[in-house]
């Protein structure tokens, strides 16, 4: 467990890692499909504050609540999860392979061109029944050749899949079994509906980063195996927080 006694305190940051928050002046703004079929917005600024929401009683939870002491909390991450399952699955999907930045751009250019209108200028990305009905071809030109043919076979297990929810366990078998969806996507997925970043490959390249940015002096090795089995030792029972800490985005500790 490491030494948390130099933390600044109250640091607070909400995660924006969703490749749907799309980059505005200041900060970031998205808007998502909630459960109950409502549009919810959230604008969160570059620092990472939460500035304005659609709904003050869908506020983004805490995931993770780092303390120096019993009584004060000095590192605080919250999250508002992904409530529509296919958002998740598409967004796990377009992330693979390649660079965040890069994930964002063509998630936006999908959603802008091909999906559902929430507001004049913000769409939601193409509904599963809009995957399966498009041609290939519009998808290649969004930038997601690569991507279109793993979209497709999530979406034809989507529309038939149960209308239940399921247990997280059971729906992380069920995605495993989705051509192209392997297991860094299936924990992509989980953590991203769940908020449980227990789940999230902790060998991923943005918590290599963050943890060798965020802990500079415990030496964490470069290579995913090696840095994976330290991570694990250094968090401990708070693996979880401690993941969504390195990708939250946070400059320093």
């Amino acid at each position: 467990m490491p030494d948390t006694s130099h933390y600044q305190p109250h640091m607070s940051v909400v995660m924006t890692d969703h490749p749907a928050w799309l980059a505005q002046k200041g900060g970031r703004l998205r808007m998502w499909r909630r459960v109950d079929g409502c549009i919810q917005e959230a604008t969160v600024t570059d620092a990472g504050r939460w500035v304005a929401g659609s709904s003050s009683d869908q506020d983004p939870q805490i995931i993770a609540s780092i303390s120096e002491s019993d009584q004060e909390s000095s590192i605080v991450v919250r999250r508002w999860a992904t409530t529509d399952l296919w958002e998740a699955i598409a967004a796990g999907i377009v992330r693979q392979v390649i660079r965040a930045d890069q994930a964002r751009k063509l998630y936006s250019v999908a959603a802008q061109r091909l999906g559902d209108e929430y507001t004049p200028s913000f769409r939601g990305f193409p509904s599963a029944q809009q995957v399966l009905l498009r041609p290939v071809q519009d998808f290649v030109d969004c930038g997601l050749a690569f991507q279109v043919p793993k979209l497709k076979a999530a979406a034809e297990w989507y529309v038939a899949a149960p209308a239940a929810p399921l247990e997280l366990d059971v729906l992380a078998n069920q995605l495993g079994e989705i051509p192209g969806i392997g297991p860094w996507s299936v924990g992509v997925i989980i953590a991203d509906i769940s908020n449980d970043f227990a789940w999230y490959p902790y060998d991923d390249l943005a918590v290599r980063r963050g943890a060798q940015r965020l802990w500079p002096d415990y030496g964490f090795p470069d290579k995913p195996g090696a840095f994976a089995r330290r991570w694990a030792e250094f968090a401990g029972k708070n693996l979880a927080e401690f993941t969504a800490v390195a990708l939250s985005g946070i400059a320093s500790l």
